[in-house]
C-alpha cells in the first residue's frame, strides 16, 4: 500500500472552523497501476469507481484471504464523542436505505464500544476486492460489513470530487497520484 493523499476534515463550529481529524488514503499498487496515465479525469473519482466495482460474487471469501485495495485512516485532532461520530455518519449516509444506515451504525458502534475518540485515536476503513468493509480502531477492535450500499457511500464521503467531506484530500490525491504512479 502506498499513501495516495492526505487532508484535514474541518468542521464549522459557530464562527470558527476547527480541525476534526486528519484523513489519509492508502492504495494498493495494483489499484494505482489501473489509474496510471489517466489524464483529464478526476483521479479520486476514478479510484472511487474502481474500488466500488468490487467483485460482489466473492463476498463470501474469508476475511483472511481477502485483499485490501484501499484504506482510509482518520487520525483525530480533538476529542469527538461516540454520539457525535454516529450522528456525523448518519448525516453522511443521508439518502441511503434505513437498512444500510443501521448496518453501518451497528458496525461502527461495535468498534467504538462505549468510548469516545480522543486526540490521536485512529479509525480505519479497509475496502477489499470482495466488497468487504472492515472498520477498526487502533486498539485492535474491528468489525466487518458486507453491504454494497455502505461500501459505496463511504467511498463517496471521502473520494467523490463533488461530495467529499474533505475536499483537501481529493485535491491532494489528484495532485500526487501522477507523481506516485509514474514510478510504478
Amino acid at each position: 500500500m502506498l499513501l495516495a493523499g492526505v487532508g484535514m476534515r474541518k468542521k464549522n463550529l459557530y464562527i470558527l472552523q476547527v480541525d476534526v481529524y486528519l484523513v489519509g488514503v492508502s492504495a494498493s499498487v495494483d489499484l494505482l497501476k489501473k489509474v496510471r496515465g489517466m489524464v483529464n479525469v478526476n483521479l479520486a473519482d476514478q479510484i472511487r469507481e474502481l474500488v466500488s466495482s468490487c467483485d460482489e460474487g466473492k463476498q463470501n471469501v474469508m476475511a483472511s484471504q481477502d485483499y485490501c485495495d484501499l484504506s482510509i485512516t482518520l487520525k483525530f485532532q480533538r476529542q469527538v464523542s461516540r454520539q457525535q461520530i454516529l450522528l456525523a455518519f448518519v448525516e453522511a449516509f443521508e439518502g441511503c436505505s434505513p437498512a444500510a444506515i443501521s448496518i453501518f451504525q451497528n458496525a461502527i458502534g461495535d468498534v467504538l464500544g462505549s468510548s469516545d475518540l480522543n486526540l490521536n485515536d485512529e479509525l480505519t476503513f479497509d475496502f477489499t476486492r470482495s466488497g468487504r468493509l472492515t472498520i477498526s480502531k487502533l486498539n485492535g477492535s474491528s468489525s466487518s460489513v458486507v453491504n454494497k450500499e455502505v461500501f459505496s457511500r463511504l467511498l463517496v464521503v471521502y473520494l467523490d470530487s463533488k461530495k467529499s467531506v474533505c475536499p483537501e484530500l481529493v485535491e491532494c490525491i489528484n495532485k500526487q497520484l501522477p507523481k506516485i504512479t509514474s514510478d510504478l
